[in-house]
Protein backbone atom coordinates (compact mmCIF):
# COMPACT_ATOMS: atom_id res chain seq x y z
CA UNK A 1 0.00 0.00 0.00
CA UNK A 2 3.10 2.41 0.15
CA UNK A 3 2.44 3.24 -3.33
CA UNK A 4 -1.49 4.33 -3.17
CA UNK A 5 -0.59 5.58 -0.24
CA UNK A 6 -2.58 3.91 2.37
CA UNK A 7 -5.86 3.94 -0.40
CA UNK A 8 -6.47 0.06 -1.67
CA UNK A 9 -7.68 1.34 -5.15
CA UNK A 10 -4.41 3.67 -6.16
CA UNK A 11 -2.31 0.68 -4.70
CA UNK A 12 -3.73 -1.72 -7.73
CA UNK A 13 -3.92 1.31 -9.99
CA UNK A 14 -0.26 1.73 -9.27
CA UNK A 15 0.50 -2.20 -9.49
CA UNK A 16 -1.21 -2.40 -12.72
CA UNK A 17 0.97 0.68 -14.49
CA UNK A 18 4.11 -0.32 -12.92
CA UNK A 19 3.93 -3.26 -15.60
CA UNK A 20 4.40 -1.26 -18.10
CA UNK A 21 6.94 1.12 -16.67
CA UNK A 22 10.42 -0.23 -17.23
CA UNK A 23 11.98 0.67 -13.91
CA UNK A 24 9.57 -0.71 -12.01
CA UNK A 25 9.07 -3.98 -10.85
CA UNK A 26 7.52 -6.33 -13.37
CA UNK A 27 5.43 -8.97 -11.45
CA UNK A 28 1.93 -6.94 -11.83
CA UNK A 29 0.18 -9.86 -12.06
CA UNK A 30 1.36 -10.75 -8.66
CA UNK A 31 0.84 -7.77 -7.32
CA UNK A 32 -2.65 -7.29 -8.24
CA UNK A 33 -3.49 -10.82 -7.42
CA UNK A 34 -1.91 -10.19 -3.78
CA UNK A 35 -3.57 -6.26 -3.25
CA UNK A 36 -7.19 -8.31 -4.34
CA UNK A 37 -6.15 -11.56 -1.77
CA UNK A 38 -5.95 -8.52 0.59
CA UNK A 39 -9.33 -6.97 0.07
CA UNK A 40 -10.72 -10.38 0.03
CA UNK A 41 -9.98 -10.35 4.27
CA UNK A 42 -10.70 -7.10 5.21
CA UNK A 43 -13.52 -6.90 7.06
CA UNK A 44 -16.91 -5.50 5.74
CA UNK A 45 -16.95 -2.04 7.68
CA UNK A 46 -13.18 -1.42 5.63
CA UNK A 47 -14.40 -2.48 2.89
CA UNK A 48 -17.27 0.04 1.93
CA UNK A 49 -15.45 3.39 1.49
CA UNK A 50 -13.24 1.93 -1.14
CA UNK A 51 -14.36 2.37 -4.70
CA UNK A 52 -15.66 -0.33 -6.28
CA UNK A 53 -14.06 0.39 -10.32
CA UNK A 54 -10.66 -0.16 -10.94
CA UNK A 55 -9.75 1.82 -14.03
CA UNK A 56 -6.55 0.79 -16.11
CA UNK A 57 -3.80 3.43 -16.84
CA UNK A 58 -3.75 2.03 -20.81
CA UNK A 59 -6.75 3.15 -23.42
CA UNK A 60 -9.09 0.02 -24.52
CA UNK A 61 -8.37 -2.17 -21.11
CA UNK A 62 -11.07 -3.54 -19.47
CA UNK A 63 -12.02 -2.00 -15.99
CA UNK A 64 -12.71 -4.20 -12.85
CA UNK A 65 -14.82 -4.36 -10.05
CA UNK A 66 -13.09 -5.26 -6.85
CA UNK A 67 -15.93 -6.54 -5.66
CA UNK A 68 -16.04 -8.91 -8.20
CA UNK A 69 -12.71 -10.15 -7.92
CA UNK A 70 -11.71 -9.52 -4.08
CA UNK A 71 -11.67 -13.33 -3.88
CA UNK A 72 -8.75 -13.52 -6.29
CA UNK A 73 -10.44 -15.36 -9.25
CA UNK A 74 -7.68 -15.08 -11.78
CA UNK A 75 -10.55 -14.67 -14.97
CA UNK A 76 -10.80 -11.47 -13.52
CA UNK A 77 -7.39 -10.42 -13.65
CA UNK A 78 -6.90 -11.95 -17.02
CA UNK A 79 -9.37 -10.28 -18.78
CA UNK A 80 -8.13 -6.92 -17.09
CA UNK A 81 -4.40 -7.19 -18.47
CA UNK A 82 -5.27 -8.81 -21.98
CA UNK A 83 -6.97 -5.81 -24.17
CA UNK A 84 -9.99 -8.75 -25.29
CA UNK A 85 -13.27 -7.80 -26.12
CA UNK A 86 -14.46 -11.29 -26.96
CA UNK A 87 -13.78 -12.34 -23.47
CA UNK A 88 -15.28 -9.83 -21.40
CA UNK A 89 -15.53 -10.04 -17.65
CA UNK A 90 -16.45 -12.73 -15.85
CA UNK A 91 -15.90 -15.51 -18.54
CA UNK A 92 -13.20 -17.95 -18.40
CA UNK A 93 -9.87 -17.41 -20.04
CA UNK A 94 -7.57 -20.69 -21.15
CA UNK A 95 -4.04 -18.63 -21.07
CA UNK A 96 -1.38 -20.37 -20.05
CA UNK A 97 1.49 -18.70 -18.23
CA UNK A 98 5.40 -20.19 -19.03
CA UNK A 99 7.58 -18.91 -16.10
CA UNK A 100 11.28 -19.76 -17.97
CA UNK A 101 12.67 -18.83 -14.75
CA UNK A 102 15.38 -19.85 -11.46
CA UNK A 103 15.06 -22.35 -8.61
CA UNK A 104 17.47 -21.94 -5.70
CA UNK A 105 18.44 -23.21 -2.86
CA UNK A 106 18.62 -20.30 -0.24
CA UNK A 107 20.87 -19.95 3.19
CA UNK A 108 19.54 -17.20 4.88
CA UNK A 109 21.74 -16.18 8.08
CA UNK A 110 21.19 -13.84 10.49
CA UNK A 111 24.10 -11.25 11.19
CA UNK A 112 24.75 -7.92 13.34
CA UNK A 113 25.84 -6.55 9.73
CA UNK A 114 27.16 -7.84 6.69
CA UNK A 115 30.17 -9.23 6.29
CA UNK A 116 33.65 -6.98 5.25
CA UNK A 117 36.41 -7.19 3.50
CA UNK A 118 38.74 -9.25 5.28
CA UNK A 119 36.34 -10.22 8.29
CA UNK A 120 35.41 -13.38 9.69
CA UNK A 121 32.21 -12.88 11.31
CA UNK A 122 29.74 -15.46 13.36
CA UNK A 123 26.25 -15.96 12.75
CA UNK A 124 23.42 -15.80 15.16
CA UNK A 125 21.19 -18.35 12.84
CA UNK A 126 20.99 -20.00 9.83
CA UNK A 127 17.72 -20.96 7.81
CA UNK A 128 17.35 -22.67 4.64
CA UNK A 129 14.68 -21.55 1.75
CA UNK A 130 13.39 -22.34 -1.64
CA UNK A 131 13.46 -19.52 -3.06
CA UNK A 132 14.79 -18.02 -6.56
CA UNK A 133 13.05 -15.14 -8.28
CA UNK A 134 11.37 -18.05 -10.64
CA UNK A 135 10.08 -19.73 -7.84
CA UNK A 136 8.64 -17.20 -5.61
CA UNK A 137 6.77 -15.89 -9.44
CA UNK A 138 5.39 -19.71 -9.85
CA UNK A 139 4.42 -20.11 -6.11
CA UNK A 140 2.30 -16.58 -6.24
CA UNK A 141 0.87 -16.84 -9.49
CA UNK A 142 -0.39 -20.95 -8.87
CA UNK A 143 -1.88 -19.98 -5.34
CA UNK A 144 -3.55 -16.80 -6.77
CA UNK A 145 -5.39 -20.13 -8.87
CA UNK A 146 -3.31 -19.25 -12.35
CA UNK A 147 -2.32 -22.21 -14.61
CA UNK A 148 1.51 -22.05 -14.30
CA UNK A 149 4.48 -24.11 -15.94
CA UNK A 150 7.84 -23.46 -15.12
CA UNK A 151 10.35 -24.11 -17.23
CA UNK A 152 14.53 -24.35 -15.96
CA UNK A 153 16.64 -26.21 -14.42
CA UNK A 154 17.91 -28.64 -11.16
CA UNK A 155 20.85 -30.28 -10.12
CA UNK A 156 21.01 -33.44 -8.27
CA UNK A 157 20.03 -31.51 -5.12
CA UNK A 158 16.94 -29.83 -6.36
CA UNK A 159 14.42 -31.95 -5.56
CA UNK A 160 12.84 -30.38 -2.74
CA UNK A 161 12.22 -27.27 -4.84
CA UNK A 162 10.55 -29.62 -7.28
CA UNK A 163 8.57 -31.09 -4.76
CA UNK A 164 7.34 -27.57 -3.45
CA UNK A 165 6.11 -26.47 -7.08
CA UNK A 166 4.60 -29.67 -7.36
CA UNK A 167 2.56 -29.69 -4.09
CA UNK A 168 1.49 -25.89 -5.06
CA UNK A 169 0.07 -27.02 -8.11
CA UNK A 170 2.43 -25.83 -10.54
CA UNK A 171 2.99 -27.81 -13.99
CA UNK A 172 6.77 -28.72 -13.74
CA UNK A 173 7.40 -30.66 -16.95
CA UNK A 174 9.40 -28.54 -18.26
CA UNK A 175 12.12 -28.56 -15.36
CA UNK A 176 15.27 -30.79 -16.31
CA UNK A 177 17.98 -32.45 -13.96
CA UNK A 178 21.04 -31.28 -14.86
CA UNK A 179 24.40 -32.86 -13.23
CA UNK A 180 25.83 -30.58 -10.75
CA UNK A 181 24.49 -28.24 -8.48
CA UNK A 182 21.14 -26.03 -8.43
CA UNK A 183 21.49 -22.45 -8.08
CA UNK A 184 21.85 -21.50 -4.33
CA UNK A 185 22.47 -18.39 -2.34
CA UNK A 186 24.02 -17.64 0.21
CA UNK A 187 21.70 -14.52 2.27
CA UNK A 188 22.98 -12.22 5.17
CA UNK A 189 20.38 -10.26 6.54
CA UNK A 190 21.11 -8.10 9.58
CA UNK A 191 18.99 -6.57 12.72
CA UNK A 192 17.56 -3.80 10.32
CA UNK A 193 16.34 -6.13 7.50
CA UNK A 194 19.05 -4.73 5.15
CA UNK A 195 20.40 -8.04 3.20
CA UNK A 196 23.57 -8.89 1.27
CA UNK A 197 23.21 -11.66 -1.45
CA UNK A 198 25.65 -13.91 -2.74
CA UNK A 199 24.11 -15.96 -5.59
CA UNK A 200 25.95 -18.68 -7.51
CA UNK A 201 23.79 -19.80 -10.95
CA UNK A 202 24.09 -23.57 -10.89
CA UNK A 203 21.78 -25.51 -12.82
CA UNK A 204 20.28 -22.18 -13.83
CA UNK A 205 22.85 -21.85 -16.07
CA UNK A 206 22.69 -25.12 -17.68
CA UNK A 207 19.45 -24.20 -20.37
CA UNK A 208 20.15 -24.92 -24.06
CA UNK A 209 18.93 -23.35 -26.89
CA UNK A 210 17.25 -26.47 -27.69
CA UNK A 211 15.39 -26.83 -24.82
CA UNK A 212 13.98 -23.84 -25.04
CA UNK A 213 12.45 -24.39 -28.10
CA UNK A 214 10.96 -27.92 -26.80
CA UNK A 215 9.27 -25.89 -24.11
CA UNK A 216 8.13 -22.97 -26.31
CA UNK A 217 6.89 -25.38 -28.57
CA UNK A 218 4.10 -26.41 -26.06
CA UNK A 219 2.41 -22.55 -26.07
CA UNK A 220 0.93 -20.28 -28.50
CA UNK A 221 -0.62 -16.66 -29.28
CA UNK A 222 -2.60 -15.44 -26.23
CA UNK A 223 -0.14 -17.15 -23.60
CA UNK A 224 2.19 -15.00 -21.53
CA UNK A 225 5.53 -15.84 -21.10
CA UNK A 226 7.15 -14.82 -17.48
CA UNK A 227 11.37 -14.01 -17.23
CA UNK A 228 13.45 -12.66 -14.23
CA UNK A 229 17.12 -12.44 -15.49
CA UNK A 230 17.94 -15.37 -13.45
CA UNK A 231 18.85 -17.45 -16.04
CA UNK A 232 21.36 -18.15 -18.90
CA UNK A 233 19.41 -17.92 -21.90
Amino acid sequence: LVFGKGDFTATLSAAVSCGWDTDCNGATIGSVMGALHGAAALPEELKAPLHDTLYSFIPGFHPIAISECAAGRWRCITNFIRNDDENPIGEEIHMKILNFGSLNRDLVYAVDHAVLPGETLASSGMEPFCGGKGLNQSLALARAGAAVYHAGCIGSDGGDLLRLLQDSGVDTRHIRRVDGPSGHAIIQVDGRGQNSILLFGGANQRISPESIGKTLADFGEGDLLVLQNEINS
